[in-house]
């Protein structure tokens, strides 16, 4: 059975959406924020903005073009929406999306 991204939401906890143990979202912020594994965090865009990017090795990537050596196997792509983020992470054949929390 195929699992279906747009259906499957997940709870968040104390407004952090966890990918995998080492890339979190971070769905209160005031700006598109991920929080990576070395405790570090990534700010995009506001949070009302849409936004794609995909995470490749613990490197958030941004920008049209990708690196020479980018696998799309070994990446993530996140979806920063209105109301929530969608994430998939190929390297487990999972995904779904959280809602945004609203402070």
């Amino acid at each position: 059975m195929r699992m279906k991204i747009g259906s499957n939401k997940c709870m968040s906890k104390g407004g952090i959406g966890i990918v995998h143990l080492d890339l979190y979202i971070d769905l209160g912020s005031k700006a598109n924020e991920l929080i990576l594994a070395n405790g570090n965090r990534w700010k995009g865009a506001n949070s009302g903005e849409a936004q794609v990017l995909f995470v490749l090795d613990g490197e958030v990537i941004a920008e049209p073009t990708a690196k020479k050596d980018f696998k799309l196997e070994r990446s993530v792509v996140v979806s920063f929406e209105q109301d929530k983020v969608s994430f998939f992470d190929f390297g487990a054949g999972t995904g779904g999306y959280y809602e945004r929390v609203r402070r």
